[in-house]
């Protein structure tokens, strides 16, 4: 979290915390919408990636293609 604050200059709210603390290696996110998954996710992998350099990190989203 003092990542987000002191890197990304934004302080994340009480709710997104104990995700960006969560030291897990799958993680299940599943929040309202508008509610800053997609930001907080991007700031995880972000300080995971300076944390751990040459670590590989995969994002997956279903297709919405017909």
């Amino acid at each position: 979290m003092q990542f987000s604050i002191d890197w990304l200059g934004y302080t994340p709210f009480a709710y997104m915390r104990p995700f960006l603390r969560d030291p897990g290696h799958f993680i299940a996110n599943v929040q309202a919408r508008q509610t800053g998954k997609t930001f907080n996710g991007m700031a995880k992998l972000l300080w995971y990636g300076f944390r751990y350099p040459g670590s590989l990190i995969l994002v997956t989203a279903p297709s919405s293609t017909r």
